[in-house]
């Protein structure tokens, strides 16, 4: 789990993809864990649509192991949400309604 992972789609709270050149640039963002319980997102935006994706922010995180059970706890941003892992793919599950984000190792 340590490493980076990257942004490969999001989902909103109904479980619908979200599409567009702003969520296409955010694909762009990718996270990345360390050992020691901590990590960095990097989020990327759109400039001077539909022209430029840049790196908009770098939000700093935690994680950690949930008890009984394989999963993870991420804290991004003032938001907590399940880790769960699948080899080289990640979902990242957050909000009252579950909306997601999949990641994928790099």
């Amino acid at each position: 789990m340590v490493g980076r992972w990257d942004v490969e789609q999001v989902f909103d709270e109904n479980g619908d993809e979200l599409i567009g050149s702003n969520i296409d640039c955010f694909k762009e963002s990718y996270l990345v864990l360390d050992g020691t319980g901590t990590g960095d997102f990097y989020a990327y935006e759109i400039y001077n649509e539909p022209f430029f994706c840049g790196l908009d922010t770098i939000i700093e995180c935690e994680w950690y192991e949930q008890s009984n059970s394989t999963d993870y706890t991420l804290q991004l941003d003032g938001q907590s949400g399940n880790l769960s892992f699948d080899g080289d793919n990640m979902i990242y599950s957050f909000g009252a309604n579950d909306a997601a984000m999949t990641f994928v190792r790099n």
